[in-house]
């Protein structure tokens, strides 16, 4: 067997900000922590940042911005460094749910570099 020890802070840091921390470890693992800071850009867009770490240093970096469209369908730009900046990804996607019948549906389209 094995156990996971999870610590998380999340501050609010004004009316449409707010920071979250987090760190875990599993039996035998390295800790691992993460860091993240969003915030409501508009009515309809939101954007936020976030770093994981671990015991080998920063592992990667996160930009993300969404922004409802419609009712029920919602853009996002998601931009992920991997350690190093060689290891990437870029991702466009477009979500749909609430309609009838109930279901939801997803578009990606991105790049993906491995170093």
């Amino acid at each position: 067997g094995g156990c996971t020890l999870r610590l998380g802070f999340k501050r609010q840091l004004g009316h449409h900000a707010f920071l979250h921390a987090s760190a875990s470890g599993l039996n035998g693992s390295p800790i691992s922590a993460g860091l993240s800071a969003s915030r409501r850009l508009s009515r309809h867009s939101n954007g936020a940042v976030s770093a994981s770490l671990s015991s080998r240093g920063l592992t990667d970096v996160c930009l993300r911005a969404s922004r409802q469209l419609t009712k029920h369908t919602l853009g996002e730009a998601v931009w992920l460094v991997g350690s190093g900046g060689d290891d990437g990804s870029f991702c466009l996607r477009l979500s749909r749910t609430g309609s009838r019948p109930p279901s939801a549906s997803r578009l990606d389209l991105g790049w993906v570099s491995a170093g």
